[in-house]
């Protein structure tokens, strides 16, 4: 860290309106946020593992990422997790989302592929089709679009005949 020294003491930069002591560091996010230890340590450990899209906050244009997003706001583009992707109750995407696991509470509009696991959330509305390993959905949700399971054939299943059917209630 750089280290300025103004007409008030030392400061990390010129633009800086905190001063900092040589005997005690102590760092901007405890400074500007006033969190317990316990809470900057578990801060700390997930901080650069989690990219969050805040409430209020928009983005467009296309996201990537290795590590876990939670989207809180709002994304036109389409994203690509190598983790996990978590659309909470105020997020929205429209766009695909493709990922290893994927929770949505919130709306997407785009086609979602989970390389393993999707879960759709109570009161989460899906439009635009599923490809996954593993699916999750939970009453009140909201999916519309066509669903295939991986593994398993494109090919398309033939209808069920009326006859085969009347036979078997005869029997």
């Amino acid at each position: 860290m750089y280290m300025f020294t103004g007409a008030g003491g030392r400061h990390c930069c010129k633009f800086c309106i905190f001063e900092l002591s040589l005997h005690s560091p102590i760092s901007y996010q405890s400074m500007l946020f006033k969190k317990s230890n316990k809470e900057q340590k578990a801060a700390a450990r997930f901080a650069d593992k989690v990219s969050i899209v805040a409430a209020g906050m928009s983005i467009v244009g296309e996201i990537q990422s290795d590590g876990d997003i939670r989207i809180d706001g709002s994304i036109i583009g389409n994203v690509y997790c190598n983790a996990r992707v978590v659309v909470v109750g105020t997020g929205r995407v429209d766009g695909d989302i493709e990922a290893v696991n994927i929770d949505i509470h919130g709306r997407v509009t785009g086609n979602v592929k989970a390389s393993d696991t999707l879960t759709v959330k109570s009161n989460a509305i899906i439009e635009g089709d599923i490809l996954c390993s593993g699916l999750q959905i939970e009453p009140n949700a909201t999916f519309n679009g066509q669903c295939r399971m991986k593994d398993q054939p494109d090919a398309e299943t033939e209808p069920v005949k009326k006859e085969s059917r009347l036979r078997s209630k005869v029997s």
